[in-house]
């Protein structure tokens, strides 16, 4: 799989292939995906307000409204599926988290989407994201100097 460092706009193409000679012959599917969106330990109480024990994005995210990103398997497999990150502070310290489960509608080996849409961006705080104005159209973006990482972690059956 190839994760680019820098996420300057709001979708990203990935491409799962099948590799080695162990599943030679079998069919792969992918049946949950878990995404994780790791923010960036930034300590600023003037910017990051919500959360005053925790002045940080992860900080203000856990206290706001969780971001819905939408997970499209390879094409002609499946319609894109909403994945909402909960931020739980038991859960790996806060990090937002969602599980797609495709078992009923696998996905397949090739190239998949992960998209974050303007409407969902809007709803998160407002310290997360910054605003584009294309033709009086405003266009919402997360800040990508905030974003450590987004992890994807495939879930899959050999057939």
């Amino acid at each position: 799989m190839f994760f680019p460092r820098r996420w300057p706009t709001i979708a990203c193409c990935w491409h799962l292939w099948e590799g080695g000679f162990l599943y030679r012959g079998k069919s792969i599917s992918i049946v949950k995906v878990d995404v994780y969106l790791r923010l960036k330990d930034v300590y600023d109480s003037s910017t990051f307000k919500q959360d005053p024990s925790n002045p940080t994005p992860l900080g203000d995210y856990a206290k706001g409204t969780a971001l819905t990103m939408y997970v499209t398997p390879a094409p002609g497999t499946a319609a894109p599926a909403p994945a909402t990150l909960q931020s739980m502070p038991l859960f790996f310290n806060g990090l937002p988290h969602a599980l797609v489960d495709l078992t009923n509608n696998p996905g397949g080996l090739g190239s998949w989407l992960l998209e974050a849409r303007d409407a969902d961006i809007e709803k998160i705080e407002a310290t997360l994201q910054s605003t584009v104005t294309t033709a009086g159209t405003n266009h919402y973006r997360l800040r990508s100097e905030l974003i450590d990482d987004i992890i994807l972690v495939c879930t899959y059956v050999a057939s």
